[in-house]
């Protein structure tokens, strides 16, 4: 008799098949969109990244040629693309991407373990990329960013001024 994995013997309990585009790539349940989700979301955030990266190095390589970035911008872009590279780029890529890609694969498992979970966790990613991506917006200021960054120091220097 040939071998059949445990998860394939399951005859009575089908998977979810998607009837749309939307069930089958924005709401999917299924780990290997979850995955490509995850790399697409991270993609892009390391595009942000590398254009933070390339400006702050044209600061650097020409001082006098770049007027529209002072020193305020350029420290907030070398803190942004430090915490954009590490946090929302390899992180997100590796642990999110190749991880809900790989994990179940490897074990020989159909699909993660909580799949509706799985897919929140995409959704909570996006959901912080747009808050990180919404605070360069907000007065073109990186400041109100250390409300989630460094909660204790504002808190601290609110004190300090009472």
């Amino acid at each position: 008799m040939a071998y059949v994995p445990l998860a394939d013997q399951d005859k009575e309990m089908e998977m979810h098949h998607p009837h749309s585009w939307v069930e089958q790539y924005v709401w999917s349940q299924d780990h290997k969109v979850i995955a490509i989700q995850y790399g697409s979301i991270a993609v892009f955030t390391g595009l942000v990244g590398l254009t933070l990266s390339l400006l702050f190095r044209m600061q650097l390589g020409f001082p006098e040629s770049v007027d529209f970035i002072d020193p305020n911008f350029y420290y907030q872009a070398v803190t942004q693309h430090g915490m954009i590279m590490v946090v929302y780029f390899l992180t997100a890529l590796f642990l999110g991407g190749f991880g809900n890609y790989m994990i179940p694969l490897m074990c020989g498992a159909r699909d993660m373990v909580f799949p509706f979970m799985n897919m929140l966790s995409v959704w909570t990613f996006l959901l912080s990329v747009i808050i990180l991506m919404a605070t360069r917006l907000r007065t073109g200021c990186f400041t109100c960013q250390r409300l989630m960054v460094f909660p204790q120091s504002q808190l601290s220097a609110k004190a300090a001024t009472r």
